[in-house]
């Protein structure tokens, strides 16, 4: 059942890992003509967003296993799954402010 639930959240969270490993590739290749800053902020929120994409998978097969165990009291499942929840958008929200701080940050391009 992991090996299932792993799988699901993979095949759902696959258009995000694809726009992020096409982010690295377009900043790899452009990283000349793009301002440190911007190269600095991008590279940043995609490796944060990665870790976040991460989290997020970890969780997802976590929370299960956590409810079928006896390791966690059964009242404790909705602050545990508000904590996961309240830093998992916390991560995302801090890759997105990097990538805005990457777009709008100025500074004259590297001859």
């Amino acid at each position: 059942m992991q090996f299932g639930m792993l799988a699901g959240q993979l095949v759902v969270n696959l258009p995000l890992v694809a726009v992020l490993v096409a982010g690295v590739v377009l900043l790899a290749t452009r990283r000349a003509a793009l301002p440190r800053r911007a190269v600095t902020f991008g590279v940043a929120g995609l490796g944060v967003l990665g870790a976040g994409v991460l989290a997020n998978l970890l969780w997802s097969v976590a929370f299960p296993a956590l409810i079928t165990s006896d390791v966690v009291e059964v009242r404790s499942f909705g602050y545990l799954s508000a904590v996961a929840g309240f830093v998992l958008t916390a991560v995302q929200a801090a890759g997105v402010a990097l990538l805005v701080a990457a777009a709008v940050s100025r500074e004259p391009a590297r001859a």
